[in-house]
């Protein structure tokens, strides 16, 4: 193994050999950006929280029992592709719940930027799913547009262009006036 820190392909490779306790790194790394990613393409809290669980139980079976091929991909773009198949899941089973497909709005950690978070999440729920995950990989996950490519398996001119597409209906729709109060917004 390289000398310095273990990376998350090592720490799976570890795993694989028997180390289990090697999981723990990638888990480190990847829990809290998993989650923030999963709950702003899900707007759940709890829902969000499921989906990463479930999503680091998979990508601990699969390292286990060698499933992992680096040469297929990193780590972290597995990942984010089990996280967000498992978003989807529940954004289909919301849906077909009566009353479902309405998102859950984050509460606000402020009052000057409760309208804004609200006014983004609003928007943002109404951005194409591929776009919305795409956007969200790169902002909150900060996973480079091949690693996006390889989650969201797609090639790489279609990451940008969704992205692309993401932003600029993200800011047309901030530029609108919002609750009343008018004006531009910048995102």
């Amino acid at each position: 193994m390289p000398a310095g820190p273990m990376t998350d392909e090592d720490a799976l490779r570890a795993v694989a050999s028997g180390d289990v306790q090697a999981f723990g790194v990638v888990f480190d790394r990847l829990a809290v950006p998993a989650f923030r990613y999963a709950r702003r393409l899900l707007g759940d809290p709890a829902g969000a929280e499921d989906a990463v669980q479930d999503s680091f139980v998979r990508l601990f079976a699969a390292a286990r029992n060698g499933g992992f091929d680096p040469r297929r991909g990193t780590a972290r773009g597995l990942l984010y592709r089990m996280v967000r198949n498992g978003c989807v899941d529940r954004m289909r089973e919301r849906a077909r719940e009566p009353g479902g497909g309405e998102a859950i709005p984050l509460a606000p950690s402020s009052e000057d930027a409760a309208d804004l978070r609200e006014a983004i999440e609003t928007h943002l729920a109404a951005i194409p799913e591929l776009q919305r995950s795409a956007l969200l990989l790169r902002a909150e996950a900060g996973l480079s547009y091949g690693e996006i490519a390889d989650a969201l398996r797609a090639s790489l001119p279609q990451v940008k262009t969704w992205i692309f597409r993401a932003r600029r209906a993200l800011a047309e729709r901030l530029e609108e006036p919002v609750l009343g109060k008018g004006g531009p917004r910048v995102v």
